[in-house]
């Protein structure tokens, strides 16, 4: 029978010895085998411990949910945390600026593998590419590349350009006011506008049916390059964006037919995200169709040359007033700056058509052009006034006048028949007589003979005077501030009150100097240039009516044509 298991037992099985004492009876065990029982009882102790630490000392792990996290239910008491700075505060969700990354919420501060379906806080928002519609596909032939890179970045007023953006999807979370815990109730909603040269095109949003995702995070937006409508709260502003990239910024700019330009997009009232169409990679505006150009150089050039003809061979800027036979009428100030200002009108609103698709005339361009038409109408009635008024009281029937420039008029005709015929000279003495009637009885009937254009316009009966001269050099001045706005802002000219109302004054004094004018027979324009014959037979017809002197007339030799 066995003896019973007791303390002493099991320490001197531990020792080796026996109960009495005495190890002789057993064998010595080695020391080894005490050491390695000593080595596993060591390793297991430490492998318990290592096991057991963690368990003490770990961190609470937070909900994947925000709202979880930083408010406490009162069923869930919150554990205890080794210290303070390992609690989750709250964090109100914001739209972040443009060029810089979303910031995250609370979960994802806290536990980045809880987000894993939103976008990453890290996502760039950047546009990488920018094309016309239509150009979306290069050509196979390797040599045709280049030209399809150049025109595939070209675009201009009614086309619609492609912008690829690398991160499309934050952008337009942050543009619908949308982050990882989903509406930000704080956040107003904002367009996505296209930047040109760092501006933004307001009034100006991505096309129905953009964007595009094909991937989830990147994508297209389409952009229609036209302006607001006049009735549209951004019209003002676009229309002074677009001046400034279409029109000139100086004159050597006038045959380029393209602007380089940087190009991206953004959140209305930020900055605009980063692009790679900059610098050595600009974007290339079309600021007018050749073909466009070419027709409006055609039409203006037809204009001119219709004009001129016209001008030179008819009456249209020229005085009405009846002069003698074989001479020119002289030109007229009012009628030449009617025309100036009708030509300049009509040249820009085609060209600005041509250029931008506008039609709109601005108020103070209509002003002008009721100074001009106002001031060659009452120069009319000036000039119909003083031509009827007789110089003496025997005249007493208006229809007189009548009958004798339709007897000048005769007279004329049978002249130029018999030019160089026998005969001449005799009806020539009939001419002169008439031509001595109606100056002695309507001394302002007949006008002055043709000199040269600038003698024309700024004479009258004395020579070259004041008030004609001040109104020619304010049309001129008026006319180049015309021609700069038209070209360098795509629009019509916007002049103050204050300068219209000085080119009316201009104008009304132009008119009352042409109604206190000295009649003819009072006063003689002075002779110059070719044509001193015909100035000479005017002054000598016009003493001879002050002096009564008969033989003053168009008779001397010199005065024939």
């Amino acid at each position: 029978m066995r003896p019973p298991v007791t303390p002493e037992v099991v320490c001197v099985k531990l020792s080796g010895r026996d109960r009495s004492g005495s190890s002789a009876s057993r064998p010595r065990r080695a020391p080894g085998r005490l050491s390695r029982r000593a080595v596993v009882l060591a390793v297991s102790l430490a492998c318990s411990l290592g096991c057991a630490l963690p368990a003490f000392a770990q961190t609470p792990t937070p909900d994947a949910t925000p709202a979880a996290t930083a408010v406490p239910t009162a069923t869930a008491p919150p554990r205890a945390t080794p210290t303070p700075a390992a609690a989750v505060p709250v964090v109100s969700p914001t739209v972040a600026p443009n060029n810089a990354t979303p910031p995250a919420n609370a979960a994802q501060q806290s536990a980045p593998g809880a987000a894993a379906a939103t976008l990453p806080a890290t996502l760039e928002e950047r546009v990488t590419r920018a094309y016309r519609m239509g150009q979306e596909t290069p050509p196979g032939d390797s040599q045709k590349l280049p030209e399809w890179q150049k025109d595939s970045m070209m675009a201009g007023l009614n086309d619609i350009v492609i912008v690829e953006v690398k991160g499309l999807k934050s952008l337009l979370d942050r543009a619908k006011c949308k982050t990882g815990a989903g509406a930000v109730p704080t956040c107003r909603p904002k367009n996505i506008l296209l930047f040109i040269e760092g501006r933004p095109l307001k009034g100006m949003e991505p096309e129905s049916g953009a964007p595009e995702l094909p991937d989830g995070v990147n994508g297209t937006l389409r952009y229609h390059l036209k302006r607001p409508p006049e009735t549209s709260p951004d019209y003002a502003d676009a229309k002074e964006h677009w001046a400034d990239l279409l029109g000139l910024n100086n004159i050597f700019e006038l045959f380029e037919a393209t602007r380089d330009v940087s190009l991206s997009v953004g959140l209305e009232d930020e900055y605009p995200i980063a692009s790679d169409i900059k610098e050595n990679n600009k974007f290339h505006l079309l600021r007018a169709r050749q073909w466009r150009l070419l027709t409006w150089g055609i039409l203006l050039l037809a204009c001119l040359l219709a004009f001129w003809q016209l001008a030179k061979r008819s009456d249209i800027v020229r005085d009405r007033k009846p002069i003698l036979w074989g001479h020119e009428k002289p030109y007229s100030l009012s009628r030449s700056q009617a025309a100036w200002w009708f030509f300049f009108v009509i040249i820009g609103f085609i060209f600005i058509w041509l250029v931008t698709g506008q039609r709109d005339l601005s108020p103070s361009v209509l002003v002008l052009l009721g100074i001009g038409f106002a001031t060659a109408l009452g120069s009319t009635v000036i000039d119909q006034s003083r031509t009827s008024a007789p110089l003496n009281t025997e005249v007493t029937d208006s229809s007189e006048l009548t009958t004798l420039l339709q007897q000048k008029d005769a007279l004329e005709r049978e002249l130029s028949d018999l030019k160089g015929k026998p005969g001449f000279d005799a009806k020539w003495k009939v001419y002169e007589d008439l031509i001595q009637t109606i100056r002695t009885k309507f001394p302002d009937a007949l006008g002055w003979n043709h000199t040269s254009f600038h003698i024309d316009i700024l004479s009258d009966a004395n020579g070259v005077n004041f008030h004609r001269f001040q109104m020619v050099v304010w049309t001129v001045v008026l006319g180049i501030i015309f021609i700069h706005e038209v070209l360098s802002r795509l629009a019509m000219p916007e002049f103050s009150t204050t300068l219209l109302t000085l080119m009316g004054i201009s104008s009304g004094t132009y008119l009352f100097g042409k109604s206190t004018e000295p009649t003819g027979a009072l006063g003689a324009k002075p002779a110059t240039g070719g044509a001193g014959g015909g100035g000479a037979a005017s002054g000598g017809a016009a003493g001879a009516a002050a002096g009564g002197a008969s033989s003053g007339g168009v008779t001397s030799a010199p005065n024939k044509p």
